[in-house]
């Protein structure tokens, strides 16, 4: 019975990681907004801000990327635990019919 007290500690570790990645991807959201928002406040050099733009474009597939990884992994852990609780079942009928 530990293991299945473990494992639904690993589902609920998985469901917070998944909501922290979700919350990130919240973050990525206004942070964007936030920087999409910079040309009405640029005082430089219009062509500093198209080069600025361009990095932020570049890096934004990335950072966007780790919320997904971030979610992909509660999702992973909770899989785990489902999966441990299904063997586990299984076991316990297998030993049932011996």
């Amino acid at each position: 019975m530990k293991l299945l007290e473990k494992m639904e500690q690993v589902k609920t570790v998985g469901e917070e990681v998944k909501k922290q990645g979700e919350e990130y991807d919240l973050l990525m959201d206004q942070m964007y907004q936030s920087i999409q928002s910079l040309k009405k406040y640029w005082t430089g050099d219009q062509a500093d801000y198209i080069v600025f733009m361009e990095r932020v474009a570049k890096e934004e597939n990335s950072m966007r990327m780790v919320g997904k990884i971030i979610q992909e992994y509660g999702q992973l852990l909770e899989d785990i635990s489902e999966n441990t609780n299904i063997l586990g079942d299984s076991i316990q009928m297998t030993i049932g019919k011996v």
